[in-house]
């Protein structure tokens, strides 16, 4: 506002014809939705749109709060001081949003010519003397208290200096262990289903390579991804329930003291929090990041964030490390994310280094939610759309590569295959990793999506279900031989690879988008690939 002339418009400010098509150059009325439980700093901002001249009606929201914590004011005050309708809404349970609609068809039938009241000396002095008026304003119109109880102060644990921290490791090993635990009967019924359907096609289906074709290409690479949307799902709830309670933000001040340490803050923590379920989003989430510096640092070690499409993988790979033991594969997926949080401190550390970061170059301030009970309504919406939207993405890839994989695995014979020539020609170098060419074929078709890495699996041994799937590939040999491929270390060396290896042809295009160029993220692909192939190395041999 303060490089603003004195009768700019709000409309031509923020050039709304630009982002909506035919749109008029003024608003014909501004909702300005305020938190009723942070009164000074929302109607201090509602403040400098009204002295623009604007039609404008504040919206207090979280009424039940605002009533819950005392802190409701008579409307009538507000609204006589600012000469503009004010209403008191409950967003998360829709109410009085009847009214709300009606105050608006009034108001813009109502509607005054726009003309600003606010002058340029006005403007450099707007944030303090704004707030004196408005404390002034909300002891006027604070409502009687009630004798009410005094509610339980949970930040009182959740941000104290030592059980906050263990608190947030709790809750964050509580919510990925549940992501193996909670969803294994869901799988189970998943698998079921697909393997039953493998069994009636091959018994009813004529023996021909176009039924092959249908049964092991398309249903079992289908059925392979499937299985894993349980914890695909159950990752993006339990995000929506930390960050619908209020947790999240929460999270954002323990983890801002050791971020300050690797040269990055508690702004950094949604986008790597985001990583968790999916890189791209976290990339442009990093942009409310002000220093460019952590910005940059930021988005180089999202890729190092375990992302959902890699949940099939760990959910195939620590199934044959830990054979009918979930309880072992969600200490193992906990302990792959607390790894990838420390070699993602590693190379932070480094980076803040290179790029010159220091300790508490900034100070991190965060307004913190009120804590909520989440809207079981808003969790389900949320988590259905997310997880329908990794079925449609991935959805279609997984079947076109299986289709593909299938048919260069069959063609011109399965003794003398493409794919075996293909595989045999990479072999060398998969061999030092310990595994043999189908794997090796899986893991370069992974690269155009992580999560078809299993069902690229199920095509190169010619699986059927997720149950007899383990149980061969827990026997599967080099050809020709007696020496077993998925043993405890070529598996361990395969989960390091997929943790590091940056995987995924859209997070580097977005990533060229966000850092402004191709150098960083080319380095970052590089850098984050050869790390992943010569650690993969090294515990294949040192183990």
């Amino acid at each position: 506002f303060k490089s603003a002339k004195v009768n700019f418009q709000l409309g031509t400010l923020f050039k709304l014809n630009n982002l909506i098509p035919n749109a008029k150059e003024n608003p014909d009325l501004i909702l300005f939705v305020a938190d009723a439980t942070q009164r000074s700093r929302h109607l201090a901002m509602a403040k400098q749109i009204i002295d623009l001249g604007l039609p404008t009606i504040i919206v207090m929201n979280m009424a039940d709060l605002a009533d819950k914590q005392e802190k409701r004011l008579d409307e009538s005050i507000i609204s006589e001081h600012f000469n503009t309708p004010v209403i008191y809404i409950d967003g998360r349970h829709n109410k009085n949003i009847k009214p709300l609609i009606d105050l608006c068809d009034k108001t813009l039938q109502s509607e005054k010519a726009l003309q600003s009241t606010v002058s340029h000396n006005d403007i450099n002095n707007l944030p303090k003397k704004n707030y004196t008026e408005i404390e002034s304003l909300i002891q006027k119109a604070s409502l009687k208290k009630k004798n009410t109880k005094t509610s339980f102060d949970f930040d009182s644990i959740f941000l104290h200096w030592l059980f906050g921290p263990l608190c947030f490791f709790s809750v964050m090993s509580l919510f990925f262990f549940s992501i193996f635990s909670l969803a294994a009967p869901l799988m189970d019924i998943v698998d079921i289903l697909f393997s039953n359907t493998i069994v009636f096609l091959a018994d009813t289906l004529p023996n021909h390579w176009l039924s092959q074709l249908l049964s092991e290409g398309i249903i079992g690479g289908i059925g392979s991804a499937l299985v894993f949307v349980p914890q695909i799902a159950i990752l993006f709830l339990g995000i929506g329930i930390l960050e619908g309670s209020g947790y999240l933000a929460r999270g954002a001040v323990i983890v801002d003291r050791f971020l300050a340490k690797i040269g990055l803050s508690g702004k950094s923590f949604v986008p790597l929090l985001s990583g968790c379920a999916c890189a791209i989003p976290a990339l442009m989430a990093a942009r409310h990041i002000p220093r460019q510096k952590e910005r940059i640092l930021c988005m180089f070690i999202i890729p190092l964030m375990q992302c959902s499409a890699r949940l099939p993988v760990y959910g195939l790979l620590l199934g044959l490390l830990f054979i009918n033991k979930p309880w072992l594969s969600g200490l193992g997926l906990t302990a792959i994310y607390i790894a990838s949080v420390i070699l993602s401190s590693i190379i932070s550390v480094i980076g803040s280094k290179i790029l010159g970061i220091k300790e508490n170059d900034d100070h991190f301030n965060i307004e913190l939610p009120n804590w909520k009970t989440p809207i079981i309504k808003n969790l389900w919406s949320q988590t259905y759309h997310q997880t329908k939207s990794f079925i449609t993405e991935a959805g279609p890839i997984i079947v076109l590569i299986s289709i593909v994989l299938w048919l260069l695995s069959a063609f011109p014979s399965e003794q003398h295959s493409f794919a075996m020539m293909i595989g045999q020609f990479i072999e060398p170098l998969f061999l030092p990793m310990g595994i043999d060419w189908r794997v090796g074929v899986a893991i370069l078709v992974s690269f155009a999506a992580r999560e078809v890495f299993v069902s690229a699996l199920v095509v190169m041994f010619s699986l059927g279900a997720e149950s007899t799937m383990l149980a061969s590939l827990q026997t599967a040999t080099f050809q020709g031989t007696d020496t077993l491929i998925f043993t405890p270390p070529t598996i361990l060396g395969l989960i390091v690879f997929f943790m590091i290896a940056l995987q995924c042809g859209t997070t580097v295009a977005v990533a060229r988008k966000e850092m402004g160029g191709w150098k960083l993220p080319l380095i970052q692909l590089g850098t984050y690939i050869c790390l992943a192939y010569a650690l993969a190395i090294l515990i294949n041999i040192l183990l």
